[in-house]
């Protein structure tokens, strides 16, 4: 065994009590994080001695008790620890009766600082969250601490999610944003929407607005977005004069994140982490041009290439009908394109999936136009710092979200929560 990853697994099993554990599996894996940084990380499996691992392994059905430890090679810091079904055989216990006792000990862990680089998001019996910040105001893209024990006072979890700054790498700015001085963007952000309400079998259009953080000398504006990943913007639509002969495709292709120590060790970048250049994604757009013409010949300029981004080492690209008017649910086609010589490997198409929605009813009463429902939503509108990574900067700067949890019904002008839609 290698002298580095028999360092590695013995750190794991002396901090973590794991005396009565056998070890059953280690592996390396890469990860690219929100903010583009390759990470490496040691995994440990371990089974309670007694446990069959041959079995384990032919079956690949873990018991209780079974632990996970995942260390950030790099760093020398752990990210994750996990006892299966809440059930420890580690020969360590904790006792952590209030807030300050879990918050030192993950202070102690993890190098960061509590109201510095996180804060307080939620408690339950037996359970800590905390949530990345910077001087107590939080961060996007952001990051979370999970922290359990079960009664017996043994840990069985610890995972620290995530982007988390360990010290404040911008200027903290002073002036920040007057609600009047985001109208105008507030009144660019509301749309019409079609939501549909399984329960009711109907479309509800719905006038809301999209959450934006806008920054704070109001130079600049950055997406919200659940993809926790850089991607390139595009929303350009798909053109052609020929339609294309192309087939769909179903090329296997491997989703694992395993690497090796040589690997590891050269802290060598993923491709998952470099950019997409725009030669790339002027050969993506002729690509899948091509495939879209194949499938629906009839239809150049209806079909839109929204954005791209990279994982698994692939090209990752999302075509989407182009909207008439109201936003909402879409069929969309996902290309995965193999970036060395464009070729597409899967599609994954969600139009028959679509049309399930096209026997809901859709209310019809009066129209409410936008300009009510501007002025009804922003009696609701939120608008909280955050510090926001910029790209291009490579730093993260303070701006205000741009949010409203109130929707407007364009059939009545009725004004409900959005969770009621």
């Amino acid at each position: 065994m290698n002298s580095i990853v028999e360092a590695l697994i013995n750190d794991s099993m002396h901090k973590w009590g794991l005396t009565n554990y056998t070890l059953h599996k280690h592996t390396i894996l890469q990860e690219v994080n929100a903010i583009n940084e390759t990470k490496y990380v040691s995994c440990t499996e371990w089974l309670p001695k007694g446990v069959d691992g041959v079995k384990v392994k032919e079956d690949d059905v873990y018991p209780e008790g079974v632990a996970t430890i995942e260390l950030d090679i790099h760093e020398q810091t752990f990210t994750r620890v996990n006892f299966t079904g809440g059930i420890s055989f580690s020969d360590q216990s904790y006792s952590f009766s209030n807030q300050t006792e879990v918050i030192k000990w993950v202070e102690e862990l993890t190098g960061l600082i509590f109201q510095k680089s996180f804060m307080h998001e939620r408690k339950k019996e037996h359970s800590y969250t905390f949530k990345s910040c910077i001087d107590e105001i939080p961060t996007y893209p952001g990051g979370l601490i999970q922290v359990e024990w079960n009664e017996q006072n043994q840990l069985t979890l610890f995972s620290k999610q995530g982007v988390f700054v360990d010290q404040a790498i911008t200027k903290k700015e002073m002036d920040f944003l007057q609600v009047e001085d985001v109208y105008d963007l507030f009144e660019q952000q509301v749309d019409r929407y079609a939501i549909p309400n399984f329960d009711q079998q109907v479309i509800n259009e719905v006038y809301m607005i999209e959450e934006l953080f806008v920054r704070h000398d109001l130079k600049k504006t950055y997406p919200y977005s659940l993809l926790e990943r850089p991607y390139v913007q595009v929303n350009k639509p798909l053109i052609w004069m020929k339609a294309g002969e192309r087939k769909m495709v179903r090329t296997e292709y491997s989703m694992s994140r395993e690497v090796s120590i040589k690997t590891a060790l050269e802290n060598e970048e993923s491709i998952d982490a470099q950019p997409i250049t725009k030669s790339s994604q002027l050969r993506v757009m002729e690509v899948v041009a091509e495939y879209v013409s194949s499938f629906y010949p009839n239809d150049s300029g209806k079909w839109m290439l929204s954005f791209m981004f990279r994982e698994w080492g692939l090209l990752q690209v999302v075509v989407r009908p182009v909207e008439n008017g109201v936003k909402g649910y879409q069929s969309k086609l996902v290309f995965m394109i193999d970036p060395r010589d464009f070729e597409v490997l899967n599609i994954l198409d969600t139009t028959d999936f679509a049309t399930m929605y096209e026997s809901f009813k859709k209310p019809r009463n009066r129209k409410v136009h936008k300009e009510e429902a501007v002025h009804a939503l922003w009696e609701h509108m939120t608008l909280e710092p955050y510090y926001v990574y910029d790209e291009q900067e490579e730093h993260f700067v303070l701006c205000g979200k741009l949010d409203c949890k109130k929707v407007v019904l364009v059939n009545c002008g009725a004004v409900i929560d959005e969770n009621e839609v």
